[in-house]
């Protein structure tokens, strides 16, 4: 199985935070993800699944993440280890980065930080000494996120409130194209919907299950 490497420098404001609340992602615990790859049109190109489980061991220092992906992007079946942070400040999790998912590499993780309100800007970088994602192979990408505001999400036949969080590769741009994420931050559910833009404005989606 491919390993990325990579090594990360990354600047953080954060405006009116403090750090009460509780975990969300517990260790010994599955989430099932439905994933959807939608071209410009809006047609289905693709549809399937993946699990994400948290597991008691660690990785690399963190606790540790697995995914288990089932036939997306005409592969066999496969997994992934790698980790998460579920702290009093903040959750970030590493993203699936394997097959239809490799891009993601270039774009900021999953994270949310505490409290509820927060408005939160990250600009970073990446070098990538190995990837999954071939043409980042050897570059150093800089990416930025900003967390602002809410909004209403329909799951489960229910109206939830999620935070949202943006980002966007800000480097090799004119090389690998302008790719963005949208992540819906619920604080009692996680991480409900993940929303990628590649460069073709074909989107995946991962939706909670």
């Amino acid at each position: 199985m491919k390993k990325t490497i990579i090594i990360t420098l990354i600047s953080i404001v954060i405006s009116a935070c403090s750090s009460s609340r509780y975990s969300v992602y517990k260790p010994e615990t599955s989430y099932s993800y439905q994933v959807i790859h939608i071209n410009d049109k809006g047609d289905t190109l693709n549809n399937c699944s993946l699990q994400m489980s948290t597991l008691k061991n660690s990785f690399f220092g963190e606790a540790a993440l697995r995914y288990d992906y089932e036939k997306c992007g005409n592969q066999p079946a496969y997994y992934e280890i790698t980790s998460y942070i579920d702290n009093e400040n903040y959750i970030e999790l590493h993203p699936p980065r394997m097959g239809l998912l490799s891009f993601t590499a270039v774009l900021p993780y999953p994270n949310y930080h505490y409290p509820e309100g927060c408005v939160v800007s990250i600009n970073g970088e990446t070098y990538f000494e190995k990837t999954t994602f071939a043409p980042a192979k050897g570059k150093t990408i800089s990416y930025k996120s900003e967390q602002k505001g809410s909004e209403t999400l329909l799951y489960n036949g229910k109206e939830i409130e999620c935070y949202t969080i943006k980002g966007e590769n800000t480097s090799h741009i004119e090389e690998l194209g302008q790719y963005r994420v949208k992540y819906f931050f619920n604080t009692t559910l996680g991480f409900v919907r993940w929303e990628y833009t590649l460069p073709n404005n074909e989107k995946i989606i991962l939706e909670l299950q």
